[in-house]
């Protein structure tokens, strides 16, 4: 089968087709939905004492998740974006703070139940312990307040991102609800999460699908050890939505299908010393949302995405890299 090569002329008419139809017309704006958000909470300590005292030595804490780490590096790359969550508790009032003080716009939907903590006890040189409670459940009536606040923000974004886990008790189905209301509204829907929430994402036919090689696998229910084994998956996930799916593979870099319009492209990542990979996807995914946000053209959805996760690994946790890094980066990347 063979797979479109772009032109100049068919690129200019592929974003006619793809990004100026039935959309609305807010620039540059992203609507991030983070469902399940938490405190992460890291504990130092020289040894864990089984059934005795353990010291701790150093204790620190963020806003954690996937969804506000999309929202920092929106507002680091300079898009516009609004960060949707449900917070309650003390927990919830810690994650707010955090990402305020990180200048991260919030519209917040309160809860009665407490917003979960999670804890890390990192030992010595690294090795951690790592221990993640299922969240809040959420009312029926809290549920509503989520969608309607929703529903009133896609009014006033243009990409919507659903990403992370979902709270404890919520429908499967959740994420899949949200890409159809997105859809509704004319914004296009972008889909990171994974099990059976990305089971029934992937049938509400979203703009975009960013799995990593462990959620397609999981997805397809077959090992993706070969090149050609994930592109076959891609293009069954790419079949179902209609769309485009774009896959990431750590040090392999990351491909991106569309099996509609039978465009395929590939791109291996620059070669650097990792310092931390926790949230390089959440760095890739929030450089390709700017890009679809900016009309961009898919190559260069490839480009800037791992250009930034890649950026990112060569950073200390917790600290993002300076835009002439990501420039550094993006030379290094060879879309093909």
């Amino acid at each position: 089968m063979s797979y479109r090569v772009f032109s100049a002329e068919n690129r200019m008419q592929f974003e006619l087709q793809f990004f100026h139809h039935g959309r609305n017309s807010h620039p540059m704006s992203v609507l991030v939905i983070g469902l399940n958000p938490a405190v992460d909470e890291e504990w130092r300590v020289d040894s864990i004492n089984w059934d005795e005292k353990t010291i701790v030595r150093e204790k620190r804490s963020w806003a954690g998740g996937k969804p506000p780490n999309v929202g920092r590096w929106l507002r680091h790359l300079g898009v516009k974006s609004t960060l949707l969550m449900p917070l309650g508790g003390a927990g919830g009032k810690l994650v707010a703070n955090h990402l305020r003080r990180e200048k991260v716009k919030l519209r917040i939907i309160p809860l009665c139940e407490e917003t979960r903590t999670n804890v890390m006890v990192t030992q010595g040189k690294g090795k951690q312990l790592r221990f993640n409670p299922p969240g809040p459940v959420l009312s029926r009536n809290e549920w509503e307040q989520v969608f309607g606040e929703c529903e009133k923000e896609l009014k006033r974004h243009k990409v919507m991102i659903c990403s992370g886990s979902l709270p404890a008790k919520a429908p499967t189905s959740t994420h899949a609800k949200l890409v159809r209301l997105a859809r509704k509204h004319g914004v296009l829907p972008i889909l990171d999460c994974d099990g059976p929430a990305l089971q029934r994402g992937v049938k509400a036919k979203p703009f975009l699908v960013k799995p990593n090689l462990f959620e397609l696998a999981g997805w397809c229910g077959r090992r993706l050890n070969k090149r050609a084994g994930r592109i076959a998956a891609a293009r069954e996930m790419s079949s179902m939505t209609g769309s485009w799916v774009m896959v990431s593979a750590d040090k392999s870099g990351a491909l991106l299908v569309n099996e509609r319009e039978k465009v395929l492209f590939i791109a291996d990542a620059p070669k650097v010393n990792a310092l931390n990979t926790v949230g390089a996807g959440d760095a890739m995914l929030a450089a390709v949302a700017r890009c679809i946000s900016k009309d961009l053209a898919p190559d260069q959805w490839l480009r800037e995405g791992i250009a930034a996760g890649t950026a990112y690994v060569r950073m200390p946790a917790g600290e993002l890299p300076k835009a002439s890094l990501i420039s550094a980066m993006r030379m290094r990347v060879r879309v093909k």
